[in-house]
Parts: structure tokens; sequence; C-alpha cells
């Protein structure tokens, strides 16, 4: 008298064993997708493409300050620009002087032995 029913059915009740081809096809798909799956390709070729989008934000380089104007010939139209970076033409020229010290300063040029106060 058994008092806990057996948790397996009887082997008439269970489901027919798989083929042979289909045992063979499982445990052949186990072998290569094992080490497929632990080497994530899909997480390495994300990984790829984020460094090939950021590689070609790095290369295009900052984008140039759209509110500084030129004229036709090159040169800086120093109206304009003052007016959209809402300066006075002087606060620019001033401005822009101290960039072009602060340039030669940082780079050890100076020309024809000027000091950084003639510049």
């Amino acid at each position: 008298m058994d008092l806990y029913p057996s948790r397996k059915p009887a082997r008439e009740e269970r489901a027919a064993k798989p083929s042979f081809v289909r045992r063979t096809w499982r445990r052949a798909r186990f072998v290569a997708g094992g080490p497929v799956a632990s080497i994530g390709i899909k997480e390495i070729s994300n990984g790829a493409r984020l460094i090939e989008g950021l590689f070609a934000v790095l290369r295009a380089g900052p984008q140039p300050d759209s509110r500084t104007k030129t004229n036709e010939d090159g040169s800086i139209d120093l109206r304009a620009t003052a007016f959209s970076y809402g300066l006075a033409v002087e606060e620019l020229h001033r401005r822009l002087r101290e960039k072009r010290v602060q340039t030669c300063r940082a780079s050890g040029v100076r020309p024809c032995g000027w000091t950084d106060w003639a510049i």
C-alpha cells in the first residue's frame, strides 16, 4: 500500500521517447549553440556599431559656431558677428585681440620678436 502516489506517471502513461534523429539534433544544437551564446555575438556587434558611430562623430570634429559671420572674401564681419553675439563692436574686437594673444602664448610663437602687449 502506497501512502503517497508516485509523481512519475507509469511507463505506459509517459510520452513516447523522442526519435534518434530528434535526440541527436538536440544534442548537436546544444553543443554548437553553447559557445556561440557565451561569446555574445549580439553584444559584440552592438558595441562595434557604437564605436563606429562615436568615431564618425570624432572624425567630423566640432561644429563651427554659426554666430560668427564672414564676408565673401572669408574675413570676419565684425558688425554682424557682434550683433549675433549681442556685443558692441569694440567689445568683440577686444575679445578677438585677447584670443590672439592667448593663442600666441600657448603656441610659444613670438612673431618678429614682438612682446605680447604689442600683438
